[in-house]
């Protein structure tokens, strides 16, 4: 989705870096406190079902904006 918007834009050079971080941001944090738990030896709890959650939710919704975003 965030490569459909990029690639109608005028400006490509910082766009997909001011996009993308927002974005990409949760998934980074729970990544990282997933890692840290397995490398201590805890149970992941919560944070598997979040990612997964995290991944379906922008899933459903790149499949929903695409159309919007790449036809204007």
């Amino acid at each position: 989705l965030i490569a459909a918007i990029i690639s109608q834009a005028q400006s490509k050079g910082t766009l997909f870096s001011v996009l993308s971080f927002p974005v990409l941001l949760p998934l980074l944090l729970m990544a990282i406190e997933l890692t840290r738990v397995a490398v201590t030896g805890g149970n992941g709890g919560p944070l598997l079902p979040q990612i997964l959650l995290f991944d379906g939710t922008i899933t459903v919704a790149a499949l929903m904006l695409f159309p919007v975003v790449w036809n204007p």
